[in-house]
């Protein structure tokens, strides 16, 4: 799926990591993390 339209129609998001939730948080959040849209999102 892709993370953006996801992280977009979402209210909250998680991210997982080996099979564990990593990160988690309101999808505005996560849209605006540097981490998550440079391994993600492809920013």
């Amino acid at each position: 799926m892709n993370a953006s339209i996801a992280l977009n129609m979402s209210s909250r998001g998680y991210v997982m990591d080996g099979g564990k939730i990593t990160l988690s948080g309101p999808s505005s959040s996560l849209l605006a993390n540097a981490e998550v849209r440079a391994a993600y999102l492809g920013q």
